[in-house]
């Protein structure tokens, strides 16, 4: 990390604008970079304990690590001053979750979800899982193309989770009775939930209410009966299933996801 007269430097030459999001992990905000008058996206994270302070410096090493890849976030530096750490990005205008009803159709969606499934298979390529898959870490830029992005829950495949990590919605069941679970397959079925939400615009578990929906998924319980309501392909309809296997040995690897007809047109 930069010295602390660096760091000042860093922190002096942003221009925070507006408060974008918020969340456990930190709080992101559009900035201006002063010296380039360009606008980017910047992630603050409050270093209150040694293992924040790590899990900072562990995002950091992903976020830039995987920068390159074409459907990953741009990540241009990071620094801390103070009580704080900062990660500087590229600033794009929506998430998936607010572009949703863009990707209802089949053949857009098929697009973006095999773009994301690019992206984790980069990390899973080099023994990372990202662990909180969700619409809302998906950034869609000018073109429609999607970026994956906030690597705060992203571990090794062999790495210890000190606590639990990911969004109730998306998180694989065997997460919730154990910290020792194949993060690789974890990320599947996050992946599997996202498909299935961007087909039928409902989560795959029963209830009306968000109360009700929380249950089912703590008692594991799945419905897939608006996926069968849908007019949509066999092809994705079968994907969908393989993938919220409640095994985790019986889900496909990121790299068969990829080979599958749903996935594998270009």
């Amino acid at each position: 990390m930069d010295s602390a007269r660096q760091s000042t430097q860093r922190l002096q030459q942003l221009r925070l604008i507006s408060k974008l999001q918020s969340g456990v992990s930190g709080t992101i905000f559009e900035a201006e970079h002063i010296p380039t008058n360009s606008l980017v996206a910047v992630k603050r994270i409050l270093l209150d304990s040694p293992s924040t302070a790590a899990r900072f410096l562990a995002e950091c090493k992903h976020s830039s690590g995987f920068s390159t890849h074409p459907n990953v976030v741009d990540t241009y530096y990071s620094f801390t001053h103070e009580a704080y750490g900062y990660i500087v990005m590229e600033l794009l205008p929506n998430d998936l979750l607010e572009q949703f009803d863009d990707f209802r159709n089949e053949e857009n969606l098929r697009t973006v979800f095999q773009q994301v499934c690019k992206a984790v298979a980069s990390l899973h390529n080099n023994n990372i899982a990202h662990l909180d898959i969700k619409p809302e870490n998906i950034l869609i830029n000018d073109d429609g193309d999607a970026k994956l992005c906030d690597f705060g829950a992203a571990h090794g495949f062999l790495e210890h989770l000190d606590c639990p990590v990911g969004t109730e919605f998306y998180r694989a069941p065997e997460t919730r009775a154990t910290s020792d679970y194949d993060k690789a397959s974890a990320d599947i079925w996050s992946l599997g939930v996202l498909l299935f939400t961007l087909l039928t615009g409902e989560f795959p578990y029963p209830g009306t209410t968000e109360a009700e929906l929380l249950e089912s998924v703590r008692k594991n319980q799945l419905c897939m009966t608006a996926l069968k309501k849908r007019k949509h392909s066999k092809t994705a309809a079968a994907l969908v299933q393989q993938m919220l296997q409640n095994d985790p040995t019986q889900r496909p690897t990121i790299f068969q996801v990829l080979r599958h007809p749903f996935c594998f047109f270009f």
